[in-house]
């Protein structure tokens, strides 16, 4: 249906406004709403195809407003980042919990479907080992404060029919232009100024990567399922595979010298940081409604960052 009015939380996010973008290309009615500092690059963009709320997502008020009349809301407003929820603990719990019991609030009291919330893999664990893959029926056991943060909200969903999403790490080239740093980005940013790619330790620390498009193909598609009944169903949005620092090494240097730049040196430091364990999410669930789930190879995910 193109006429459906969706409500995306965080709009100007890297996630929020990759789905946006491939939202309106189908000729949806997108209502963003958000802090308004990418909105420059969204009018620019989608000029008068998209309507753009600036709001804190604690204001009730203006979320009920905003809101009104949406046929399905994406929640994807949030910090997400350790180092921000450790510096701005107050700012970070404000946004992640009480901002998802307004929109909570909201979707009940305007009985709105579906409403797709965006969690976090740090649910499960950063730094114990757990039986991997990861699956979403183990017990949560976050230790870090973003997911300690993010558990505490899905738990204001926990009598909801909604359906929480826990993504592995996105990466890939937003189609607006607007980057998430993590390490593969690091990594071809060196690569592009001729600098050392720099690995803390023995690189040998393994995690699960997902590729955006990937992350957008799946939202699209529970957009179009029957909402859960009852209780919130989850979803792990992940590729079951983990791939460690070394290797994302060295699948960007052989990308790169097939591209002609020249090869970067390597170099390993020490870190003080306590080292994370590895990851990797079982999306068996994600598949049973999307059964081509991931499609982007990691290797053409990365190609497209150098472009």
């Amino acid at each position: 249906m193109t006429n459906q009015k969706i409500v995306i939380t965080g709009i100007g996010g890297y996630v929020g406004s990759a789905i946006a973008h491939n939202l309106i290309a189908e000729g949806r009615r997108i209502v963003g709403f958000g802090h308004d500092e990418n909105f420059s690059i969204l009018e620019k963009n989608f000029g008068d195809m998209i309507e753009l709320v600036a709001g804190d997502i604690t204001d009730e008020k203006k979320i009920m407003g905003t809101l009104r009349g949406a046929d399905a809301v994406i929640h994807t407003a949030s910090p997400t980042t350790e180092k921000f929820c450790i510096e701005r603990p107050w700012e970070a719990f404000q946004t992640i919990v009480y901002g998802t019991r307004a929109v909570l609030r909201a979707v009940q009291e305007l009985q709105i479907s579906p409403l797709i919330h965006f969690s976090t893999q740090a649910v499960y664990m950063n730094f114990k080992p757990r039986e991997l893959p990861l699956q979403e029926d183990v017990e949560p056991k976050p230790d870090t404060v973003y997911g300690v943060l993010k558990l505490a909200a899905e738990r204001e969903l926990r009598d909801a029919p909604v359906v929480i999403l826990r993504p592995a790490n996105i990466y890939g080239k937003n189609p607006l232009g607007i980057e998430r740093k993590n390490v593969i980005t690091r990594f071809v940013a060196a690569i592009k100024k001729g600098d050392p790619l720099m690995i803390k330790r023995d690189g040998l620390q393994r995690a699960d990567y997902i590729h955006l498009r990937d992350v957008v193909a799946g939202v699209k598609n529970l957009l179009a399922n029957e909402t859960p009944k009852n209780l919130p169903l989850i979803y792990n949005v992940g590729s079951n595979v983990s791939r460690s620092i070394r290797e994302i090494a060295d699948t960007v240097m052989d990308i790169a010298k097939k591209k002609g730049l020249k090869a970067p040196s390597v170099v390993y430091q020490q870190s003080n940081d306590r080292p994370a364990a590895d990851r990797a999410l079982s999306v068996k669930r994600l598949q049973t409604v999307l059964p081509d789930f991931p499609s982007v190879l990691f290797e053409e995910g990365v190609r497209e960052m150098f472009d």
